[in-house]
């Protein structure tokens, strides 16, 4: 309901402004408390992007995909070389072939395990199967777990430069590519106006992106609308505390359906 109402007030924008990006919701019972917290749930890498569908239902290699999460590894301070095996890694983990991809990882490197097994061909339902993969250690997946994310589909990933924090500054990095410093896109989000852009031509006109070409289909990757929520909720009653972290979607039409459901915290 906060959802919809968020949008009914203000379709084509949405902002921290909003009543679902207010402060978490707390309800007293007897014995102890209900409470909830809406966040935006698609300021994040789509982990499934780095391949799109084919015709025939294969998933193949898509390179503007594969090209933005080595961006994004290189602006959370992960070497080249590293980038390209955990992106090959990935893509074989996730595609339906089972040739692997120069640097990747294929049946035959986790065959040998203990105990073994072999790669998934098809897509995440969920950034902890990271673990799983060749080469994704803790601490690599520390790092960039509050950037991914695992959507419903291999859609490219769109980024509300409205509610983006200024921790998620790699994540334009990470669209633009190499020509923008992680400094920079720092200060354009520091330098958001506090209502929100009003236009994409407002947030493209600051400094930070004079002199920036980017095609028509990263500009498409940028936005003022929130497609994906997280609603992470917990109920605490004497001893006993549950939690549950939900995705909801809201489409065009305003209509929010909940995508998925998980029990226990995220990492």
């Amino acid at each position: 309901q906060v959802v919809w109402r968020s949008w009914k007030a203000s379709p084509e924008r949405t902002t921290l402004n909003d009543p679902w990006a207010r402060q978490a919701v707390n309800f007293p019972i007897d014995g102890g408390s209900i409470g909830g917290v809406i966040s935006d749930g698609g300021n994040c890498f789509n982990l499934n992007s780095v391949v799109s569908a084919a015709p025939d239902g294969r998933y193949e290699e898509r390179a503007l995909g594969m090209a933005q999460y080595r961006n994004l590894l290189n602006a959370l301070d992960i070497d080249s070389d590293a980038a390209a095996s955990l992106a090959a890694s990935l893509l074989d983990w996730v595609d339906t072939d089972s040739v692997p991809s120069p640097r990747g990882a294929e049946d035959y490197v986790y065959a040998v395990m203990e105990p073994s097994y072999r790669t998934g061909d098809t897509l995440l339902a969920e950034p902890s199967e990271l673990r799983a993969i060749a080469g994704y250690t803790e601490t690599i997946y520390r790092r960039i777990r509050p950037f991914v994310c695992t959507q419903s589909g291999p859609e490219v990933s769109v980024i509300n430069v409205n509610t983006l924090p200024e921790v998620g500054a790699p994540l334009l990095v990470m669209l633009a590519g190499r020509e923008l410093r992680l400094d920079q896109a720092m200060r354009a989000i520091a330098r958001r106006p506090s209502s929100g852009f009003r236009s994409l031509d407002d947030f493209f006109e600051d400094e930070s992106f004079v002199g920036l070409v980017l095609n028509q289909d990263v500009r498409s990757q940028f936005s003022l609308q929130t497609r994906f929520y997280n609603l992470a909720t917990q109920v605490k009653y004497y001893d006993a505390v549950f939690s549950m972290n939900s995705v909801l979607e809201v489409d065009h039409g305003g209509q929010v359906r909940v995508l998925t459901r998980r029990y226990g915290a995220f990492e």
